[in-house]
């Protein structure tokens, strides 16, 4: 498998129940991804006919037996050293090496990244491919890779080693990205990148196999089968459809450019149609107000032809306000986080709203911009009740710092809360890596629960945290991570007999790149790149967090167990997604996706099989 506001559309999952459903994408091949990959894998030309490939072991090396090299997709050595050495290579051309621990039986684990390794010419310079990748997505295949000057790039390819087809990308770029689609399936397809500069100096790769129809969607490690039974598989997605938020400004702001918040209430709009979709949308609009309103939920329609004019305009039904009463000014916050509705808890006469802001840019010390982030409103905009501010979990302490908690917020379902979490019942958490040392490499989640420290708590308050999942800087425990990540949303699903704990956003597929955006990274401010982008769903088995909290478990240890990819479902190119939400008793789950000023909501429904 493998910024601050941006553009919304609204993203709704529906897990079983409601309108007629689309067909239920394919289900996801299964691959024993039991074994992590190799890390930091590394190739080096050593002549115009060698070159030697090094790697460091597993973060987990449990169970690894040895390694398996491929070159240009093709197996060529298995061995239990940490580097390979392989002779005989065409002399100008790059060379894609990846390596996978396999265990005692052979099978292969995830494989590392790829390594490529550009050979001299005899008769003159080679423009050298860098930071190349291969994403086989179903009958797509996304190939991406780096050039020092800029340069044109194609992607010759074909069902033969002749090739006899050709995919132009960009010109006059860095940044090369070429997608081949609607490619024959189940089928081994040959491929050769090629990339000429200005002056015409050439690269070009050897002919490179990758295999078309394997799944978009991901299971990555072993399942038994009382674990298929009782999680939210990929295969269990259905789409439902999509609606739009209220296209008019209320409260001085709109639902443009925002999405850094959501939640569902259960209460809302109970004047509303009886279309199968009760309740209402509390949610954050564009980033410069960080402003919530309330909207009503209407039934979602499917347009194939991606008509905007098709689909429904939800209603505005309380108009954009400042939830917090005022705080956020008072404390000079930049940037909304989370928001979570919370039915009535003890101690208290009503339900309520709980939100989060942090400051955007935390470049100093973890200890220097320590500060608290969360608090909680009534569902009255107008009149707001606004308490706080508090501190999930001590002060000054790496695990609990708002670089770590202050985004995304969700709820865990009670009866788990009451059973594993001393009824800690809200989940927030963070994973993008603006700001310098503190941050998640992944992304984390810490349980609280605000009313067990008082209702309200004190200003100020330390409130009582768990940690469920983090990563610690340097470590890699989060495969792939990549500091243009992007993780904005979660929720807990729930669907008869099945759960899984959702982290949705971005997810960077290319290789890290810090400056100004060069030509084909789609634009934004200096900082970190990662394009490709693509949007997807992290599943996380509850189980893993219970083993957390029972000290079975360390934070670190708890990696996703599946990824679902709803690219051909949205209507942004799939490249992110923004916040979440879910209907627990429909089992409906909400989320942001970026589209400008003209957000959007699709609907899926995980319909378990």
């Amino acid at each position: 498998m493998r910024t601050r506001s941006l553009p919304i559309a609204l993203v709704v999952l529906a897990v079983a129940g409601g309108a007629k459903a689309a067909p239920r994408p394919t289900a996801p091949a299964e691959t024993d991804y039991a074994l992590l990959e190799p890390r930091s894998a590394a190739a080096v030309a050593d002549s115009t006919t060698q070159a030697t490939v090094r790697w460091k072991a597993p973060q987990v090396a449990d169970g690894v037996a040895g390694y398996v090299v491929s070159l240009n997709g093709e197996e060529v050595a298995r061995t239990k050293s940490l580097t390979y050495a392989h002779k005989g290579l065409p002399p100008g051309r790059t060379h894609l090496f990846r390596v996978a621990a396999c265990n005692a039986d052979g099978a292969p684990g995830r494989p590392s990244k790829i390594a490529e390794a550009t050979t001299g010419a005899e008769d003159g310079e080679v423009m050298p491919l860098e930071s190349v990748g291969v994403f086989e997505r179903g009958r797509d295949v996304l190939i991406t890779w780096w050039t020092k000057e800029r340069a044109a790039g194609r992607v010759e390819h074909g069902p033969t080693e002749k090739l006899g087809r050709t995919a132009a990308g960009a010109d006059d770029v860095r940044v090369h990205v070429v997608r081949l689609k609607g490619l024959e399936p189940e089928t081994t397809w040959f491929a050769r990148i090629v990339s000429t500069g200005a002056r015409g100096r050439r690269g070009a790769s050897a002919v490179f196999k990758v295999r078309t129809g394997r799944a978009p969607h991901s299971i990555l490690t072993r399942l038994d089968d009382a674990k298929r039974k009782r999680l939210v598989l990929p295969g269990d997605f259905v789409y439902r459809g999509a609606f739009r938020p209220p296209a008019r400004a209320t409260g001085g702001s709109r639902w443009g450019y925002g999405g850094t918040g959501l939640t569902y209430c259960p209460t809302g709009d109970p004047d509303g149609a009886d279309d199968g979709h009760p309740g209402s949308l509390f949610g954050i609009g564009h980033g410069h107000h960080d402003k919530v309103s309330e909207i009503s939920i209407p039934a979602p329609v499917v347009a194939a032809d991606r008509k905007r004019g098709k689909l429904p305009e939800a209603r505005t039904l309380q108009p954009f306000a400042d939830i917090t009463g005022g705080l956020k000014a008072r404390h000079k916050f930049d940037d909304a986080g989370g928001l979570a509705w919370i039915g009535k808890r003890p101690g208290q006469d009503a339900d309520r709203i709980y939100w989060s802001f942090y400051i955007y840019y935390a470049v100093q010390s973890a200890g220097t911009i320590d500060h608290p982030a969360f608090g909680r409103s009534s569902l009255d905009l107008a009149r707001p009740d606004a308490r706080g501010l508090w501190h999930v979990g001590p002060y000054r302490t790496s695990a609990f710092h708002p670089k770590k908690t202050a985004n995304y917020m969700f709820d865990a379902p009670r009866k788990w809360a009451d059973d594993h979490a001393g009824g800690l019942c809200l989940v927030t958490g963070k994973g993008d890596g603006c700001g310098n040392g503190g941050t998640s490499h992944g992304p984390s989640m810490v349980a609280f629960g605000p009313w067990t420290d008082g209702s309200p708590p004190p200003d100020r308050a330390a409130l009582t945290a768990k940690v469920l999942v983090t990563y610690p800087p340097k470590r890699q425990d989060f495969p792939y991570w990549s500091p243009s990540d992007a993780w904005t949303g979660g929720a807990w699903l729930t669907a008869g007999e099945k759960s899984a704990v959702l982290i949705c956003g971005r997810r960077a597929l290319g290789e890290r790149y810090y400056g100004k955006p060069r030509p084909g990274d789609g634009g934004g401010g200096k900082g970190y790149h990662g394009t490709p982008y693509e949007a997807q769903f992290l599943l996380y088995d509850p189980a893993d967090l219970e083993a957390v909290l029972a000290g079975r478990k360390r934070p670190r240890e708890v990696l996703p167990y599946a990824v679902f990819r709803p690219r051909e479902y949205l209507w942004g190119g799939g490249r992110r997604l923004g916040a979440a939400a879910f209907d627990r008793r429909r089992s409906v789950l909400y989320v942001f996706e970026p589209l400008g000023e003209r957000p959007l909501i699709h609907v899926f429904a995980v319909a378990p099989t």
